[in-house]
């Protein structure tokens, strides 16, 4: 946990403040000890309570403190406090299990593409909360989780991933306790870039990637130490200039590709008149973010909590208070993580202003704030498809927050490359796994369901490939389990829409693997091959209460001789197994099922559960 507190100190000094993992609303998981982290004024002392429980502590040198508050049982709300100088508090607390749910486009889709308004009108479920965090890339973790934790109403759900809303609310139904869903994703991204420090080290295939993390670390890892910058008597005088309003990419400054931390200041002066008046400083919208500060006074911010913010234009009050004739900066903390950065309205939008006008002032009142502003690059990100990029932004800060398990969606992006796979899942789970470091805590692998055009005769398949890495990771590593999603695809789009489906699959698995309930939670999978003549037995353990042909007919099967060339197969189910065979393979010797990119797969057990996909001829 020494890299969060050393990120934490470089900053600003800050009243008293918990971490921002940890926000009205939010869930603690149950049964462990639990660490409770946030900053303050140096050596200021802490006193943190939840419920009957409280611990002590002061700030470090570097403002930032940690207490571990003694293990709760499932309940709440709760009001979690922390008493120094000042007091804040965060209500509703609730304490339950809580899912770290990561990957690409399919784990990030959000319920109102795939739920219909009538559903999404009635959701209302006290016990479940998400925590949507931001997406953002660095070389180095960063200091704290970029986001909030919502309640699951009808308009916070909408945002809500689907597929992990499916999945905890199912599971919080069952378990009858709360239940905590972080959702770290973002689409079209590669495995490599949810990797850690230590996934790539023993692949000596990677050695690429570790060389790539170290050139990257040195040209993006540095943070400028940005304590001052808001505050009017800061020396500028050696930051650039930067036009506004416009895209910073495109104003020839070399931040053609920049995303990361950008501070703007301007000089304005106020009219005498104005002095002891409220005033409004508006903008256009800024992309992505801001926190925006007048005479080193904070005036407004915008961010996650505003939907489309990048979008939004800025209008912030400046209290009277702090109103005097003469000279003023206006001071902006810029965070720009994906797109183009700045302030990107028209110059007419940019202004200070009275709040109200009195008699007959004129028209033209207000001051322009377009022109030249000063600006000082704070921090640079690497682009999201580099080694651990990801990871540090979005995995990092929540590795110090326990959880009870992971659910991962991910492998568009990777399949062609599925020998590669293979060892870059297991690699990142052992390694989330030590991160973390509460044991072998499960982890749950969504298997890609079908996508691609459909093949009148057997052929190989990058998709069937990266499903069968999928399958190996979850039989060779511990405690992994692979939620089976054949049937839930569409061979025309790559996001699927039963997300539902999916959602309710990956609950079924860990109730009966991860939380030792009775039944079962999967479908059939292949356990060896018997080779009798013309035709090849299966044998296969998850079959429930016995297999079965859905739709009446077995489909999805090849099978091949010596030669290896797939033929379409009959196939049959008898008690465990399954006969197949071929009139065109007299000796067969292997069996291929469901290998393909969009298959047809019938076989089930009577529970309901696919069978996963597979081939017999596979190289180990």
């Amino acid at each position: 946990m020494l890299w969060l507190f050393a990120a934490l100190a470089v900053g600003r000094a800050e009243t008293l403040r918990f971490s921002r993992s940890l926000t009205d609303h939010a869930v603690l998981q149950h049964g462990v000890p639990l660490p409770i982290t946030g900053v303050a004024e140096p050596g200021e002392p802490i006193t943190v309570t939840l419920g009957k429980d409280h611990a002590r502590t002061s700030a470090g040198a570097e403002g930032t403190w940690t207490v571990t508050l003694p293990a709760q049982p499932p309940g709440g709300p709760l009001v979690l406090a922390a008493e120094g100088r000042t007091t804040v508090e965060l209500h509703d607390i609730l304490v339950g299990d809580v899912w770290f749910c990561s990957g690409q486009s399919n784990m990030a889709g959000v319920l109102k593409t795939y739920a219909n308004p009538e559903e999404l009108a009635k959701i209302d479920a006290a016990g479940l909360r998400v925590f949507t965090q931001w997406y953002g890339t660095r070389a180095v973790p960063a200091a704290e989780p970029d986001g909030r934790w919502q309640r699951a109403t009808p308009g916070n759900a909408a945002t809500f991933s689907a597929v992990a809303w499916y999945f905890g609310h199912r599971l919080q139904a069952e378990l009858n306790i709360p239940v905590g869903l972080v959702v770290a994703a973002a689409g079209g991204t590669n495995i490599i870039s949810w990797s850690g420090p230590d996934a790539f080290r023993a692949n000596p295939q990677m050695a690429d990637k570790v060389a790539r993390i170290a050139v990257l670390k040195e040209q993006f890892g540095e943070k400028v130490d940005d304590r001052g910058f808001e505050t009017p008597g800061y020396d500028d005088a050696a930051w650039g200039e930067m036009p506004t309003p416009g895209e910073w990419e495109k104003a020839g400054l070399g931040l053609d590709t920049l995303d990361g931390l950008v501070w703007a200041r301007k000089k304005v002066r106020v009219p005498a008149e104005w002095a002891g008046r409220d005033l409004v400083v508006r903008f256009g919208p800024i992309d992505d973010r801001d926190v925006t500060y007048f005479n080193g006074v904070q005036i407004g911010a915008m961010g996650p909590e505003t939907p489309l913010q990048w979008q939004t234009p800025r209008a912030y009050t400046v209290p009277a208070r702090l109103v005097q004739g003469g000279e003023a900066v206006i001071a902006v903390r810029i965070t720009d993580k994906l797109g183009p950065g700045g302030f990107l309205g028209k110059a007419e939008d940019m202004s200070l202003a009275p709040a109200t006008v009195i008699g007959h002032e004129a028209a033209a009142l207000p001051v322009s704030l377009a022109g030249a502003w000063r600006y000082r690059v704070v921090e640079r990100w690497p682009d999201g498809s580099e080694p651990e990029a990801l990871y540090q932004n979005m995995v990092a800060p929540w590795t110090h927050t326990p959880v009870r398990g992971f659910l991962w969606y991910q492998g568009e992006s990777n399949a062609s490359q599925a020998k590669q796979y293979r060892g870059l899942l297991r690699a990142m789970i052992v390694d989330w796994r030590k991160q973390w470091g509460q044991g072998e805590l499960p982890f749950l692998v969504v298997q890609l369901p079908e996508y691609g055009p459909v093949k009148e005769q057997p052929a190989d398949s990058d998709w069937a490939a990266l499903r069968e890495a999928q399958a190996q990771v979850a039989a060779e590593v511990p405690r992994t389990g692979l939620v089976v999603a054949m049937g839930l695809g569409d061979p025309k789009n790559i996001h699927p829409k039963l997300k539902r489906e999916m959602g309710e699959r990956a609950t079924a698995l860990a109730l009966v693997e991860c939380y030792g309930k009775t039944g079962v939670g999967s479908g059939p999978a292949l356990a060896r091959q018997e080779i009798e003549g013309d035709h090849i037995r299966l044998h296969f353990i998850g079959i429930g209460s016995g297999l079965e042909a859905k739709g009446g007919t077995l489909k999805g099967f090849a099978i091949a001789g010596k030669n290896g060339v797939f033929a379409w197969a009959d196939a049959k189910i008898d008690g465990d197994a399954v006969i197949v065979s071929a009139v065109a393979v007299a000796q067969p010797t292997s069996v291929r099922y469901g290998w393909a990119d969009s298959p047809t797969c019938t076989l089930y057990n009577k529970e309901g559960f696919p069978a996963a996909p597979f081939r017999t001829d596979a190289q180990k």
